[in-house]
């Protein structure tokens, strides 16, 4: 749609008020008289006349001459169709015309345009009425209208004032145009801004504009001036719903400086832009709120760089916790068994050198367990080594799940099983030994199918220690020595060194 400059808006506006004082001063004053009242009038008045002529010819009992005075008014007005005197029964007494036939009974007794009636009245009492029937008028409503006094004085408004409004306002605003008092340099300085820069008023309407502003993407070429701020369409999407919020707002509102407030301007042809949004007020020197100066920063050039920045830390980030997942998957395949999910040998060793030596440093006590399959050779020679597997598995199940949760459990090597228990009784490691072979036996039993008729069972040996064995080789030593004497007990039992 092509834009409407300021001055056709107000030219436009002003015939629109001027109208309407016309109109209204009409609908209460009645200023112009409608041609069809007065023409009522006339014919009110003629009939007037008319009847007391009619009335005195009756009373001196000449109905010829009322006859003829009644044909002589045809003659001298083409519009009469028909002249009658009335009686109060309704009986036509003298008439001129086929009266009739043309006459139409109005409403309420009261004269129309086409049908005028006058009251006779004889010593204060009504004996008839008189009446006089006129042609309808030849022209149409629209021509009605048209010939409406009101009418012609508006047409000539619309004409003739809206070529008077136009050139006033023209010259008017041409003086009062706020850039026409800026020096040239200012104007310079002005538009030389690398920001965009729009001057308000106190009611928030645009009063000039810089080059940058004008020049940026979504403004296009249309003038802005007199518009409030907030209502140019590329601007309104960005902005919230609450006046009072808008950043200009607030300033115009408190008189304080608004800064860095980022508008997301959306459009239908563009990527987003990102304006950062500046306001400072004018003040009076009085110290009230004369207006406000807005700046608009284009940053979407540093928005989309820093996106981009932000989306590669973002996938640096992903793949850091990919790294991170991989090695700890690594580290975990590398320190524990595969096959029952315990540590690995050399983890587990690692570990109980540890708790050695806490258990050295805080005179703690440290248990160690050991757990070997009774005849483990047998359920492979005799199931196969996948219902071997199997077992190892049911066996390093059961020994994370009875055990303490600070207790560590490594494979030790074949069907043999380490367990480090820091800060453990003896009695203690002796009672979960127990449980741990017991849960053995029946899960071993319940649990593999391919084991019908042959029950598992664990030798498991304890040991303690203490503070003369220097290393690990040593309590291993011990808590071996443990073991081989549950085995020589008759296996499936429990032996403390």
């Amino acid at each position: 749609m092509r834009h409407i400059s300021p001055i056709t808006q107000i030219t436009l506006a002003l015939l629109v008020i001027s109208c309407s004082i016309l109109f209204i001063a009409q609908m209460t004053s009645q200023v112009f008289v409608d041609p069809d009242t007065q023409i009522a009038q006339l014919r009110q008045a003629f009939a007037q006349r008319l009847a007391v002529q009619s009335a005195a010819l009756l009373q001196n009992e000449d109905p010829k001459t009322l006859q003829m005075v009644f044909e002589a008014a045809r003659k001298s007005d083409p519009a009469i169709r028909s002249i009658a005197v009335r009686k109060a029964d309704g009986s036509v007494q003298v008439q001129a015309g086929n009266h009739e036939a043309a006459w139409v009974e109005p409403q309420g007794d009261h004269s129309t345009l086409t049908e005028i009636l006058v009251p006779l009245s004889q010593e204060k009492k009504r004996w008839g009425r008189f009446e006089i029937t006129y042609a309808k008028p030849a022209y149409a409503t629209l021509r009605a209208i048209v010939r409406h006094p009101l009418t012609i004085v508006v047409m000539h408004f619309l004409v003739l004032g809206s070529l008077f409004y136009w050139i006033y306002l023209r010259r008017a605003l041409s003086v009062l145009d706020p850039t026409a008092v800026i020096p040239e340099r200012v104007r310079i300085a002005f538009n030389s801004m690398a920001e965009g820069v729009v001057i308000l008023d106190r009611q928030g309407r645009v009063l000039m504009t810089n080059s940058a502003f004008d020049l940026l993407p979504m403004s296009g070429a249309a003038s802005i001036v007199g518009k409030k701020l907030s209502t140019i369409s590329w601007l309104a999407g960005g902005l919230p719903a609450d006046a009072a919020q808008h950043p200009w707002g607030k300033t115009l509102e408190k008189g304080a400086a608004s800064t860095g407030d980022l508008l997301v301007i959306i459009s239908s042809t563009s990527q987003p832009r990102q304006l950062m949004v500046n306001c400072a007020p004018i003040l009076s020197p009085k110290g009230g709120v004369r207006g406000c100066v807005v700046t608009f920063d284009d940053v979407s050039k540093v928005y989309l760089i820093n996106e981009r920045l932000t989306r590669t830390l973002r996938e640096l980030e992903l793949s850091r916790a990919e790294i991170e997942s991989k090695n700890a998957e690594l580290e975990y395949t590398a320190t524990h068994d595969s096959l029952s999910g315990c540590l690995a040998r050399s983890a587990g060793m690692a570990r109980l050198s540890a708790a050695m030596q806490q258990a050295k440093l805080e005179a703690q006590p440290l248990l160690v367990l050991m757990l070997d399959i009774d005849k483990f050779k047998e359920v492979n020679d005799s199931f196969g080594h996948a219902t071997g597997d199997k077992v190892i598995q049911v066996v390093g199940a059961t020994l994370l799940s009875v055990v303490r949760e600070t207790d560590v459990v490594a494979r030790h090597g074949g069907d043999e099983f380490v367990v480090t228990m820091p800060r453990c009784e003896a009695s203690e490691a002796m009672t979960i030994a127990q449980s741990v072979r017991q849960a053995i036996m029946e899960r071993c039993e319940t649990g593999i199918a391919e084991l019908a008729g042959f029950r598992v069972t664990v030798s498991i040996g304890l040991a303690a220690y203490a503070p003369e064995l220097d290393d690990v080789s040593a309590l291993m030593q011990r808590v071996d020595t443990a073991l081989y004497d549950a085995k020589a007990s008759g296996r499936n039992a429990v032996a403390l060194a």
